[in-house]
């Protein structure tokens, strides 16, 4: 069952630009609370971390990997190993970078 959702620079659903500030919020449609990475701290309190059993870090890149992106999951890692909370990358292929 998904318990939250963290919210890198942009915010879910993206909704602020490049470095504005980013609110913990809560989903219209499924009433998740959102916590920021972006905002108040750039991980979560390990009180957040507590009732979970994973994190899964799916971020999409659309051709390049911005440094913000990649802070995001170090700090995230080393937030989950902090915590024994089990950390999880989805990769994608870029197709951008497609051979033709």
């Amino acid at each position: 069952m998904l318990s939250c959702f963290f919210a890198a620079e942009y915010s879910v659903p993206r909704k602020k630009g490049a470095g504005e500030f980013v609110a913990d919020s809560r989903d219209t449609k499924t009433g998740v609370s959102i916590f920021s990475i972006y905002g108040t701290y750039k991980k979560p309190p390990a009180k957040i971390l507590n009732n979970l059993d994973i994190v899964v870090f799916d971020i999409q890149d659309v051709g390049t990997r911005f440094y913000t992106y990649v802070s995001f999951m170090y700090y995230m890692m080393g937030t989950a190993a902090e915590n024994d909370v089990a950390f999880l990358v989805l990769n994608r292929p870029n197709p951008k970078q497609a051979k033709y």
